[in-house]
């Protein structure tokens, strides 16, 4: 998750890509071509970012997907029940 962290782990440089270009004809990902003036953000900063970004992101997926299993449930002993 950090991939520029410097070498007394105070600081994570970020590039930032002002022109993209396809790397082949059937390649399915573009490459940075041209960069500009690199910046740095605390590594505390870019951790927190990352949690949020992230945790929070698979937080909402695991919900929902228990939330679709247990109503899929409920409805599966709803209809057992009726069968009876």
């Amino acid at each position: 998750m950090l991939p520029k962290i410097s070498t007394n782990g105070y600081v994570v440089r970020k590039d930032v890509c002002l022109e993209e270009a396809s790397s082949g004809r059937f390649d399915e990902y573009t490459e940075c071509v041209e960069y500009g003036d690199p910046y740095y953000i605390p590594v505390g900063k870019e951790l927190l970012n990352n949690f949020k970004n992230y945790g929070i992101f698979s937080f909402v997926i695991v919900i929902s997907t228990g939330l679709f299993l247990m109503f899929g449930k409920r409805i599966e002993e709803k209809q057992s029940n009726n069968d009876i």
